[in-house]
């Protein structure tokens, strides 16, 4: 018997294998909320209806983590969600590496530094589409 419970504390799409996915992802990924629900959505495309929207959620988490991490590393700051770029529709995500590798190419002639690049050089290059 079906408890009405189950769609909110067992959801039958996150509980397809040996373990609960709350369980394998509270083990695996702590406190990491960007690959944490990288793989919720991968866990649950298969099975939730939407497997390609699932599998794109799943995707732009691994983005933002990423953007994330290219920003501390660049010492910039990263791009706001809604400016992060989509290739489902039509945003090309090498258009921020060749924004950022560009802007980050000239020097500062004081100490010969590379500066940071500046978000709306990258803002800029998502919105022309460029290569």
């Amino acid at each position: 018997m079906t408890n009405d419970n189950d769609a909110v504390s067992h959801p039958s799409h996150y509980n397809q294998g040996k373990f609960e996915v709350i369980e394998f992802l509270e083990d695996q990924f702590g406190d990491r909320p960007h690959e944490w629900n990288a793989a919720k959505y991968l866990c649950r495309a298969p099975h939730k209806g939407n497997e390609l929207q699932d599998l794109e959620k799943a995707a732009w988490y691994i983005r933002r983590k990423i953007a994330l991490l290219k920003a501390k590393e660049m010492k910039t700051e990263p791009p706001r969600p809604n400016d992060m770029p989509n290739p489902v529709n039509g945003q090309d995500v090498h258009a921020i590496a060749a924004a950022t590798k560009a802007s980050s190419s000239a020097t500062d002639a004081s100490d010969g530094a590379k500066p940071a690049p500046h978000p709306d050089i990258v803002r800029d290059a998502m919105q022309r589409g460029a290569p």
